[in-house]
């Protein structure tokens, strides 16, 4: 069953989210990409919490 398509604009969902841009590409990459896989056991609720309480993946990488 084919979905409409839906348009989204980035600027707003990243306010909405109160991130800064490059946080939001960090977020966006954690939740996978066409390139990429998501990551096993990351979604965007557990992204987000990563992404608020480190600020960047590299953090993450750092501390997890």
């Amino acid at each position: 069953k084919k979905r409409p398509l839906m348009e989204i604009d980035s600027e707003v969902v990243r306010e909405a989210l109160a991130l800064k841009r490059e946080q939001f590409v960090d977020f966006a990459l954690l939740l996978g990409t066409d390139f990429t896989p998501r990551l096993k056991n990351v979604g965007p609720v557990r992204a987000l919490k990563f992404i608020r309480a480190h600020g960047s993946i590299e953090e993450i990488i750092k501390i997890e």
